[in-house]
């Protein structure tokens, strides 16, 4: 294997290619949802620790207690099996509903990239291993997007992403700094981007690049009796 700490200077920056789209959509939902880092798993593992978790985490054990006398066995085994069913199926439903989510990036602008990134200012970019066994491996990306908003001296960072490999070797600095810097050499003035409570490398990055949090917006996701809260959080950059 090939030392990681090469990763930054054997990679290249260059624009999107319609051979890359597998590529990207495969980083892209590695990063999201199936990495042991992706905001999918780190909200999974912050439930195990809000308090309907730990409600149920009681009321299983009470049941479980219950199902060792002789005389409450059966209902102490109809509780814990209920229990533990209702907390299965809620760590299911939003596991379901981030995929979803995600997924759906691949049905919209990541389902024709090099369409939906044009005309310029708009802009997507992949990093790219150069050399070596893994030469020519997508193991990032960004795109800069000016459709989602009326004002023309403004554009959206999307999708950016770095394959959890290769992070935290500079290349998410890299991919960030391309996009800042085609911004500019386009006479723009400001960068929007949005993102999660639950990608907190990110926000960092982000914020150590100057990007000021405007505003967060709540979202709240029901199951059965159980609410859970996250944000969305938006960021913008003035040039």
């Amino acid at each position: 294997m090939e030392p990681l700490l090469n990763t930054l200077e054997n990679t290249r920056i260059r624009a999107f290619r319609d051979t890359d789209a597998r590529s990207v959509h495969e980083v892209y939902m590695e990063a999201m949802l199936h990495a042991s880092n992706s905001p999918a798993h780190v909200a999974l593992n912050r439930q195990l620790l809000r308090r309907p978790s730990l409600a149920m985490y009681a009321a299983f054990t009470a049941g479980l207690l219950l199902a060792s006398r002789p005389g409450t066995r059966i209902p102490g085994i109809l509780l814990s099996a209920g229990v533990a069913s209702i907390f299965l199926s809620w760590r299911r439903y939003l596991w379901t509903r981030f995929r979803n989510f995600y997924q759906s990036a691949l049905q919209q602008d990541l389902a024709d990239i090099g369409r939906h990134y044009t005309p310029e200012p708009s802009a997507f970019w992949v990093a790219e291993i150069e050399r070596g066994k893994d030469a020519g491996k997508i193991i990032g990306c960004v795109g800069l997007d000016a459709s989602t908003t009326p004002d023309p001296s403004t554009v959206e960072i999307r999708r950016m992403v770095v394959s959890p490999k290769y992070q935290r070797h500079g290349v998410g600095s890299r991919l960030l700094n391309t996009a800042i810097d085609h911004t500019r050499a386009h006479g723009l003035s400001r960068i929007n981007l949005s993102t999660s409570m639950y990608q907190e490398p990110a926000i960092r990055l982000y914020e150590s690049f100057g990007f000021v949090e405007e505003r967060k917006v709540e979202v709240v996701v029901k199951f059965l009796f159980i609410v859970s809260k996250a944000s969305l959080n938006f960021y913008s950059l003035v040039l």
